[in-house]
């Protein structure tokens, strides 16, 4: 149970570090994000879990047909 914790914190991690370097590539000014550095970061997190979510689909359906 822990290690599945573990993995999913993991990723949480690697996705925040992998779209905060994408989208926030000015100096940071004030406690909030800029309005395209925030919809940078919405559509780089969709992507992501879209992403996930198809192979996760394709490997369903590659078991089922196994």
């Amino acid at each position: 149970m822990f290690a599945n914790i573990s993995r999913a914190l993991a990723a949480v991690h690697n996705l925040t570090d992998v779209c905060f370097k994408k989208c926030v590539t000015a100096n940071i000014s004030s406690a909030r994000l800029e309005r395209q550095e925030e919809s940078c970061g919405r559509n780089c997190v969709e992507r992501f879990l879209d992403a996930n979510l198809s192979v996760i689909k394709h490997l369903e359906n590659l078991r089922a047909s196994a």
